[in-house]
């Protein structure tokens, strides 16, 4: 390894440090955003009705959701024209920075996919104690330490993957903000010429499949990775082409 190398690594160390603790409030939005998400799903239970007898059904759905959109947040925040000038006030180049910004957002990644998982489980002892032991199926109502395990690492993937595409979006406005028009345009075009469109339709849906109907937890980390990677390296080569300051 070389010098050059070293100092990159030490020098994205210290930025990694220095943005984690200057960006520390996402941590607190995060507690924020699963409490309020977990008191939405107290509200958003379903239910089916057979023989007189009504069964409801917990989903951690719209915790994941907030998650989500957190996430999309942080790397949004990230590429944003405070963090950019923060870069400025260490000796750096953008791989530095890049880097450093990669760590942060695993970083979230994980945090987020382990608070994400405990808050399903909060929400299950919650609906315990509401309508007491008597009325809970245990069978699929408990949760192994084996599923939460790989509940966590599966959620990590997406964040991951969710995270590397919003970063390169980031990247792609701070190089042109007029693309903050353009982008959901584009976007909102996509998403009715899906609708519109058997061939876009189906295109989109072999994408989505591609991802979320993977059996097997490993492929699906190679994929998710691997994907992420590209967009990461993407946001690394369009972000060489910024001036000295954005």
């Amino acid at each position: 390894m070389s010098l050059i190398e070293t100092n990159v690594f030490k020098i994205s160390k210290i930025q990694y440090a220095f943005k984690l603790k200057a960006n520390f409030g996402i941590f607190f939005i995060l507690a924020i955003v699963q409490m309020a998400s977990i008191f939405f799903s107290t509200g958003t239970v379903s239910s089916i009705s057979t023989n007189h007898i009504t069964i409801f059904g917990i989903s951690g759905n719209i915790v994941i959701i907030f998650t989500i959109i957190w996430g999309i947040s942080n790397a949004f925040i990230l590429t944003g024209k405070n963090c950019t000038d923060m870069d400025f006030t260490f000796i750096s180049n953008r791989l530095s920075s890049n880097l450093s910004n990669v760590a942060i957002l695993l970083t979230a990644a994980l945090v987020g996919s382990i608070t994400t998982s405990l808050s399903v489980t909060v929400l299950r002892l919650f609906y315990y104690f509401k309508v007491g032991s008597k009325f809970i199926i245990g069978e699929n109502f408990n949760i192994p330490p084996k599923t939460l395990l790989l509940s966590i690492i599966s959620l990590l993937f997406y964040l991951i993957l969710i995270m590397s595409i919003s970063y390169l979006f980031g990247i792609l406005l701070l190089l042109n903000p007029v693309l903050k028009i353009i982008l959901p345009i584009v976007t909102v075009g996509l998403l009715v010429l899906q609708g519109l469109s058997p061939i876009s339709n189906d295109f989109f849906n072999k994408i989505i499949t591609f991802y979320t109907l993977e059996n097997s937890l490993l492929l699906f980390g190679v994929k998710a990775l691997l994907t992420a990677i590209i967009f990461f390296s993407g946001a690394v080569i369009l972000s060489n082409r910024m001036g000295v300051r954005k």
